[in-house]
């Protein structure tokens, strides 16, 4: 009924007393990258009617623009003209992927089963890059502390148990003193499963000591937001007499999926390359009656 008569639903609803506005500036390139701020106009955001700060924290991958109404949040980000560095070694980190590269080197460190030797019949490398979930409704979340020092966020999540821990573990607090109040979320596909926007809102809440609705727009959920991850196929054939194909080998590179910044800080991840993603391989293995079939992966 709350959809169908309009009521209000979603974290972009709500409303509290107080309520500050505030986005995030982000790089074009992942925070991981080693992306750096060059600078902004702070001349031209103090002109911006209903600018109130910038907020500099460290957990942020930018500077945070505080504002006292949502429209004025646009015309900040525009404003600021934020330059970024482009991060250094980008080329290599693109080609870390590479399933031809990770044959030739042998960087694939799993490998199943076994094909008989000789040409293919079919050899293909299909490369399919880093995608976005790209839910109809961008991330928001509302925070604030009140007066004894507990935690209350408004979020569209799909683990709001998640989305406790880690704002817990951010602040110091015993989980029971945060309080998740979970909304309807306007599509989600896995990718609203760890804590994004939730923990922005928090640490700027923190900062300002008011309340803060911390609404995403499109470009940061493709900047900032949990893709998909890159990755690089080899598939190759053999058919027998029949024409059936006898040997079924898929090598594949790509990045984690089990392993991701939801589990593990990013130095972790590249020691996790050392041992594999299984979770890269789900769905690896074909499920017909090949003679003879091969996956290799990492």
């Amino acid at each position: 009924m709350a959809l169908v008569t309009g009521a209000p639903t979603f974290t972009a609803d709500v409303q509290l007393p107080g309520l500050r506005h505030a986005c995030v500036l982000r790089s074009p390139w992942r925070r991981e990258t080693g992306s750096v701020l060059l600078g902004l106009d702070e001349a031209a955001l103090a002109r911006v009617p209903g600018f109130l700060r910038r907020v500099d924290l460290p957990p942020l991958d930018g500077p945070a623009l505080v504002a006292d109404h949502p429209g004025a949040l646009q015309a900040l980000r525009d404003a600021a003209r934020a330059r970024w560095s482009e991060p250094p070694g980008l080329p290599e980190a693109l080609q870390a992927v590479d399933v031809d590269r990770a044959l030739a080197a042998g960087s694939l460190t799993k490998d199943n089963g076994r094909v008989d030797d000789g040409p293919w019949a079919i050899d293909l490398r299909l490369d399919v890059p880093a995608a976005a979930h790209a839910g109809l409704e961008p991330r928001c979340a509302v925070a604030r502390f009140v007066d004894d020092g507990a935690l209350e966020v408004w979020c569209g999540t799909q683990d709001p148990f998640y989305v406790r821990d880690i704002l817990a573990r951010d602040h110091g607090l015993p989980v029971e003193r945060v309080t998740v109040h979970t909304m309807r979320l306007g599509g989600a596909f896995g990718g609203r499963t760890i804590a994004t926007v939730e923990r922005e809102a928090a640490w700027v809440a923190k900062a300002i000591g008011a309340p803060v609705k911390l609404q995403w727009n499109r470009d940061d959920e493709f900047f900032g937001g949990f893709h998909r991850p890159p990755a690089s196929h080899r598939i190759r054939a053999r058919l027998d007499a029949q024409g059936r194909i006898s040997d079924w080998w898929h090598a594949l590179s790509g990045s984690h999926v089990l392993f991701t910044n939801a589990a593990v800080p990013p130095w972790m991840q590249r020691l996790t390359d050392l041992i594999g993603d299984d979770g890269t391989a789900r769905g690896q293995h074909a499920p017909y009656a090949f003679a003879r079939q091969r996956r290799s992966w990492r």
